[in-house]
């Protein structure tokens, strides 16, 4: 089921982009599947720890590869 979320957003400069709606489909661990800014991503099944704040993450891919991480309570996403 997809929810929607307001989530903090850094772009990949380490800027903040403030909150945004993020459309977001969970699994057992974490996020799956979403929308940010018009584009579709999903799970790679790469996971680990933000470097900055030791919070766990996982990454997300869109089709044409564009790639960000986000924690598994959906509060935060880096742009990569």
């Amino acid at each position: 089921m997809t929810t929607t979320h307001q989530v903090h957003v850094t772009d990949t400069n380490n800027r903040s982009r403030g909150l945004m709606s993020v459309d977001i489909d969970f699994d057992d661990v974490g996020p799956c599947l979403l929308t940010h800014d018009g584009q579709q991503y999903v799970f790679t099944h790469k996971s680990g720890l933000n470097s900055e704040t030791g919070v766990a993450v996982r990454e997300m891919a869109s089709p044409s590869d564009a790639r960000l991480w986000i924690t598994l309570d959906a509060t935060c996403i880096w742009e990569d």
